[in-house]
């Protein structure tokens, strides 16, 4: 499952910069779950009137068992 937060957005003419949260959990094939927390920055673009990504960056806050007993992550 991968669910995404409602993201902030800040637009400034032809450019943009957004923060969107993320939550994966998986069942790996021997029945172990896991959970993942994340947080995607983005630098958009307007070109042509359609917005393209001119760079992203994922950040991992979070990854271990579901009971959030795993390794917690230093957010950049």
């Amino acid at each position: 499952v991968f669910l995404v937060q409602p993201s902030i957005v800040r637009v400034n003419g032809d450019t943009a910069t957004s923060r969107s949260y993320v939550t994966e959990i998986l069942r790996t094939t021997d029945g172990t779950s896991f959970r993942v927390y994340g947080c995607y920055n983005d630098e958009v673009v307007r070109e042509d009137g359609a917005w393209k990504f001119k760079a992203r960056r994922y950040s991992r806050l979070y990854q271990g068992p579901v009971d959030l007993s795993g390794q917690i992550f230093d957010y950049p």
